[in-house]
């Protein structure tokens, strides 16, 4: 049986792929590297090694110039989601190098770079994160005399990018410790030369990644913190007088920065943890009560049978409350009493169990816009979220209960951007952006049915309104885009019919003049006339008129219609009526958009006697050559 070698990075003769990928391997050795080559992320060499054996699929070996070999192991590029939270789970480092430029717009090798460093404690994927529970990238800043650190003041920062929450706290080495078992965070940042007083201390309890030691300095990480709260000074947040928590926040932001993880203005707040406030819990008390695991398999933990939540965001809360128990008699209280509300108040606990559902993890929503990985139907998730707000704050205002009375205060349903994600989204996207069918046209369904009622139809005032629709560049074709759209989505507009008919109307009335309204031609003017309008708006409205009988059983509209495009043909078969010679209509633009409304409306098109039959197959034969 062969074994398969692994073979150094120096004794690789490099080929021109394999010497860009050593130059980015080079940034980020301690990193699982996924080198995107064609469709697939490909890993090489030690790193192919690994993630064959943590993701199960196969090792081979390629070719890599003088007769030697390197270890290969990839996978589609549309699997990553899939992939990648297993190799965090595992507990590495993963980068990800994308290609920067389209391979069919270089005759070199296609530029290469890192556009994220995904690691245990930084990640917004759903398969790598547990909807129960926080995953919090801790920073821990150390003094300089290893031998001195149990007896003075250290800092401890955790931030978790997918909610948005930035705490810190300093003090003795116990009272770091108790926080670090208390948060469990998924990755603890340290200065790089503590690395043998962290792993005697903690062992491997806990992924850690050693940083720089200039990283953790005063000025540097108050700059970082300024900069990115835009503010001018710490105070504000109760952290100025921490200055040992402030390094360790820095940090944090540090390597943010640092594994390109650079949109993160939805982190817009840092708090202090108070030691006085809290009972502090040691590694061994959480161990022996078995409050979030058990040394016996398939045991049950305290956290199991108390968490009776609904919500990811109410399950992580009760977590805090459990790692972090209350000291004053007041909060605790308070707390007692808005448990024996609902207790006593059956019919209102079930109308707020009943939003709260609805609401779902609008936490990590919220964190998905700000860092624009938000897919379009978790936007809708959204709009639920916050249309649950509103009812839940009323519910709680109007409670007899003052804790429930304080909540209400600080709840925002924010109305404007539900109304705005309500008339701009598809009720049923598909799952990725780049599928198309996101934005929907009901987009201007409020406002157009303002315009309607506030216009008559003799009046322009709906030309500004098509026109500044986003996407659609003329008037008259986006009245009748719109029309169709309402036809072909009535679900969405209870009122399609009288609507439909109503931009109809307004194409005649308001937008044509005498000269083409006698030939029943929709949208003309003087200075257009020998251009595109004269058959294919016209034919474009006939076709929508035809599908609007077809779909209401309204026929009123049918006779016009055929007389339009019997017209449009007219137009188009001869050269006499607007000096347009006949070669050139063949082939313009606005004749194959004709051919192509007219080829539509054929399909809900009544029988047409055998000169208008004729007279159209004449007119649409140049297209066929």
């Amino acid at each position: 049986m062969s074994k398969t070698v692994t073979k150094k990075k120096d004794d690789i003769a490099e080929t021109p792929l394999m010497k860009q990928y050593n130059s980015i391997k080079a940034k980020y050795p301690d990193a699982l590297l996924l080198f995107r080559v064609g469709d697939f992320y490909e890993t090489f060499s030690e790193d192919a090694v690994k993630t064959a054996a943590i993701l199960g699929i196969v090792l081979t070996r390629r070719a890599n110039g003088a007769a030697t070999y390197i270890e290969l192991a990839g996978f589609p590029h549309h699997a990553l989601d899939t992939y990648l939270p297993k190799l965090v789970r595992a507990g590495h480092r993963v980068a990800i190098c994308d290609q920067l430029e389209d391979p069919k717009l270089t005759k070199t090798i296609v530029k290469r770079g890192v556009t994220e460093l995904v690691t245990p404690g930084l990640s917004y994927n759903e398969k790598t994160l547990d909807h129960k529970s926080n995953n919090f990238l801790a920073a821990l800043h150390l003094v300089n005399n290893p031998q001195e650190i149990k007896n003075t003041v250290l800092g401890l920062s955790f931030l978790d990018v997918s909610t948005g929450e930035f705490l810190v706290a300093q003090g003795s080495f116990d009272y770091v410790d108790k926080l670090i078992q208390s948060f469990r965070p998924s990755e603890i940042l340290y200065p790089k030369k503590f690395k043998k007083f962290f792993t005697e201390q903690f062992g491997e309890r806990f992924y850690s990644y050693g940083l720089e030691e200039w990283i953790f300095a005063t000025d540097y990480a108050n700059e970082l913190l300024i900069k990115h709260f835009g503010t001018v000074s710490l105070k504000g947040f109760g952290i100025e007088g921490m200055p040992e928590a402030v390094i360790a926040a820095g940090a944090a932001l540090h390597y943010l920065a640092d594994t390109q993880h650079d949109k993160v203005l939805h982190i817009t707040n840092v708090s202090r943890i108070e030691e006085e406030k809290y009972v502090w819990l040691d590694r061994f008390t959480i161990r022996n009560l078995e409050l979030f695991s058990s040394a016996n398999d398939n045991a049950k933990t305290l956290i199991d049978i108390i968490d009776k939540t609904i919500s990811p965001m109410g399950s992580r809360l009760l977590r805090r409350w459990v790692s972090l128990p209350l000291k004053d008699k007041q909060p605790i209280e308070d707390r007692l009493e808005v448990v024996n509300y609902f207790l006593n108040q059956a019919e209102f606990a079930e109308k707020i169990k009943e939003e709260i559902r609805m609401v779902g993890d609008l936490e990590r929503l919220t964190s998905k816009i700000a860092v624009g990985r938000i897919t379009p139907r978790e936007v809708l998730a959204l709009l639920r979220a916050l249309k649950a707000i509103s009812p839940i704050k009323a519910l709680t205002a109007a409670a007899a209960n003052e804790t429930l009375n304080k909540i209400a205060e600080q709840l925002n349903a924010c109305a404007l951007i539900a109304e705005r994600i309500e008339k701009e989204i598809h009720p049923e996207p598909p799952l990725q952006l780049n599928k198309g069918n996101v934005t929907a046209y009901k987009k201007a369904h409020g406002i157009i049915l303002e315009w309607m009622k506030a216009f008559p139809l003799k009046t322009n005032k709906w030309g500004p309104f098509f026109e500044d629709i986003e996407g659609w560049s003329d008037t008259q074709i986006n009245a009748v885009t719109f029309a169709k759209y309402m036809m072909e989505n009535p679900a969405l507009f209870p009122n399609w019919k009288a609507e439909v008919q109503g931009v109809f109307d307004w194409t005649y009335k308001v937008m044509g003049n005498k000269q083409w309204e006698k030939y029943g031609v929709t949208v003309m003017n003087e200075q257009t006339a020998y251009q595109t309008p004269g058959n294919s708006h016209s034919s474009r409205q006939a076709a929508a008129e035809l599908q609007y009988a077809a779909l209401s059983g309204d026929n009123s509209r049918t006779e016009n219609a055929i007389r339009v495009l019997n017209w449009a043909t007219y137009m188009v078969d001869t050269d006499g009526k607007n000096n347009y010679p006949r070669d050139e209509v063949w082939f313009t633009d606005g004749y194959g958009d004709y051919v192509r409304h007219y080829l539509r409306a054929m399909s809900y098109m009544p029988a047409l006697s055998p000169a208008d039959e004729t007279h159209i197959l004449h007119s649409t034969q140049p297209l066929m050559l």
